[in-house]
């Protein structure tokens, strides 16, 4: 697969839509809006596509997931995706028992691990909280949940202080939002874990195996997804090494910035101060809530 580089020396100086990051969301509504017959540029920072997805490939050339890798039968849209890609899936390894490692004590069980059971109980409690403040959160406007704005200012990790006692009952958050969510309990806001239980069908969905989230992985690697629509994209229209650190926004166009060179409209050249991709009307952000720094938007153009 090609895709262009930040280091290639000629940049298209305008376009209809710049869609900025290349995970799966990014390259998706690339996609789409190619399909629309609209012309796109995606910028991404990182010097590969996939975002929170990533293959690796062990001596001998088998390749692993180190990002997201599971899929369930009710994720039907990136599994409708990855077909249409030629992505296949395959189950997942779930014989013999399971192993916590908990307080520097190792535990192997089948189905509840033998600990006390007010540790048991605490965890239970946390999970089943979690899932019961989350069936309140409208999936279409997950904003306008009573007490939305509150829950948006504090993360996961200020509502287990306040709401988790044991050691076993923070194990079970940290390792929820770890395993699941893919982050820190104090990188992402606790309205966003209410939202995202709520869209995937609750704790249980998300973290059981058959017939749920955890039922499959998809051969060669989930990332494997994203290079091919990257590939279908081609290679005029992925730019790699292109972070965005500034967005001008004006009545008419809006002008994304990147830190590694600039574009000078007209002279077909490019030269190593500032680039600067125009957009007719419209740019659009594909990347995680647990991103802190955002790019500066500014609502004028130049």
């Amino acid at each position: 697969m090609t895709v262009r580089s930040g280091d290639v020396a000629e940049r298209r100086a305008e376009t209809d839509v710049i869609v900025i990051g290349a995970g799966l969301a990014g390259l998706t509504a690339a996609r789409e809006l190619v399909a629309a017959g609209y012309d796109v540029i995606v910028l991404e920072a990182r010097d590969r596509v996939g975002g929170r997805v990533l293959n690796h490939t062990m001596t001998g050339g088998h390749v692993v997931d180190v990002g997201g890798q599971f899929v369930g039968p009710t994720q039907r849209h990136v599994l409708g995706l990855a077909a249409e890609l030629g992505v296949a899936t395959h189950p997942i390894f779930t014989g013999g028992r399971t192993v916590l490692e908990l307080g520097g004590r190792r535990y192997d069980y089948r189905t509840v691990p033998r600990l006390n059971p007010v540790q048991l109980a605490d965890a239970g409690r946390a999970l089943f909280s979690l899932d019961r403040m989350a069936s309140r959160v409208p999936v279409q406007a997950p904003w306008q949940a009573a007490g939305a704005a509150a829950d948006d200012t504090r993360t996961l990790a200020d509502w287990a202080r306040r709401n988790v006692r044991t050691r076993l009952g923070r194990f079970a958050v940290e390792a929820f939002s770890q395993g699941v969510l893919a982050c820190e309990p104090g990188e992402v806001s606790l309205l966003h874990v209410l939202f995202y239980l709520r869209a995937a069908g609750g704790f249980r969905q998300l973290t059981e195996v058959a017939g749920a989230a955890q039922q499959d992985r998809f051969a060669g690697g989930s990332q494997l997804i994203a290079l091919r629509m990257a590939e279908h994209l081609g290679a005029d229209r992925v730019w790699l090494g292109a972070p965005v650190n500034r967005i001008d926004q004006g009545s008419s166009r809006v002008v994304a910035y990147s830190g590694a060179g600039r574009w000078s409209p007209g002279a077909g050249r490019w030269s190593p101060r500032r680039p600067r991709w125009r957009a007719g009307s419209a740019t659009t952000r594909r990347f995680p809530p647990t991103v802190i720094s955002s790019p500066r938007r500014h609502p004028w153009a130049r």
